[in-house]
């Protein structure tokens, strides 16, 4: 059985999610919409709020620049609308991170990009 996109994109978020789970983010959200857009995994690490992207890919390298300047910034945006309506993180700094996944290779990168402004 061929799968769709969409079914491997979720494979790969429910992969991530093991992957932040056993590294010992306190994962919050999955797929977390919003009329401004979705972020895939929002968890919490040591204080920090983090909102991850996942990137189903050949490599780490064509996963960074799927994640365009328009999508940085709808994540952003995303970001924000949660902060606004979960107080308790309005004091806690925000972090974007990217989840690559090629097959059974996982690569996590912290801070993969700086929000825009």
């Amino acid at each position: 059985m061929k799968l769709t996109s969409h079914t491997r994109g979720l494979y790969a978020e429910m992969y991530a999610l093991l992957y932040l789970f056993f590294k010992g983010y306190r994962i919050l959200e999955w797929r977390y919409k919003t009329k401004l857009g979705e972020i895939d995994i929002i968890a919490e690490y040591r204080g920090q709020l983090v909102c991850v992207e996942v990137k189903n890919r050949t490599g780490i390298k064509s996963a960074l620049e799927a994640v365009t300047p328009t999508m940085r910034g709808r994540i952003a945006r995303c970001a924000r609308h949660y902060l606004a309506n979960n107080k308790r993180f309005n004091a806690t700094s925000v972090r974007f991170d990217l989840i690559a996944i090629s097959g059974i290779r996982i690569a996590h990168l912290d801070n993969a990009w700086d929000e825009p402004t």
